[in-house]
């Protein structure tokens, strides 16, 4: 199963990774997400990732396009298989202007 991701992080876009989440556990499913987005909320970021990172074994994430501000973090952060698309264009975050890092335990 596929889940085209291309749109700012919000609750709408959590909504949509429940979902498709719900629908791979319930068929037994692999899913592979497209992550194509300017950023969004850190917050619907940090749960979408925590669902990722506890389901890594269903899921494969490939950046594509863009990837900034809290999806640059979300791809790199995440512990399942990723793939970057030749040409994706990465943003720094505001975490790396600060020099902190982002928050990977889990």
């Amino acid at each position: 199963m596929i889940l085209h991701f291309n749109e700012n992080i919000n609750a709408d876009s959590l909504s949509k990774v429940i979902d498709f989440t719900n629908q791979l556990i319930e068929n037994e499913r692999y899913g592979i997400i497209y992550l194509n987005s300017n950023g969004g909320s850190s917050m619907h970021k940090d749960a979408i990732l925590d669902i990722i990172n506890v389901n890594s074994k269903l899921f494969k994430l490939v950046g594509y396009g863009r990837l900034c501000s809290a999806a640059f973090d979300l791809f790199f952060s995440a512990k399942c298989d990723r793939k970057l698309v030749d040409g994706t264009y990465r943003c720094y975050t505001m975490w790396r202007i600060f020099g902190r890092k982002p928050n990977t335990k889990h």
